[in-house]
């Protein structure tokens, strides 16, 4: 496993999307498609203000890390930067937005969200 401390990012952003993070936890936009009679998407758009803000934090915050994998019979580099949080972390969250974020979720879906896979 390769750890990259600070990882050269550029990416498209928002013009509108570095306002102070804040969470839309009545779902208010929320749709939802349903793929069969058991499984959907729920799609809500602007349900994460400041998401760009967040999105720069995290990338300086958290311990970005290229795993190896299994392809083809081979151990190749995973093609992305991957980072893991569980409740079973001696740590907090990276940032306050995404605990409240993961409470959110777990009261509006009545399942607990007890960790976090983030890709870069």
């Amino acid at each position: 496993m390769h750890e990259l401390a600070d990882p050269d990012l550029i990416w498209q952003q928002c013009l509108f999307a570095f306002e102070d993070p804040s969470i839309d936890t009545e779902f208010s936009a929320i749709t939802r498609t349903w793929l069969d009679e058991n499984c959907w998407i729920d799609y809500a758009p602007g349900w994460l203000h400041g998401a760009d803000r967040v999105f720069a934090e995290l990338v300086a915050l958290l311990p970005w890390r290229q795993r190896e994998v299994t392809m083809w019979d081979r151990r190749l580099p995973e093609p992305r930067l991957t980072a893991w949080w569980s409740t079973a972390s001696e740590h907090d969250e990276a940032l306050p937005i995404i605990a409240e974020a993961r409470a959110v979720l777990s009261r509006h879906y009545a399942r607990p969200f007890d960790s976090i896979g983030f890709n870069l």
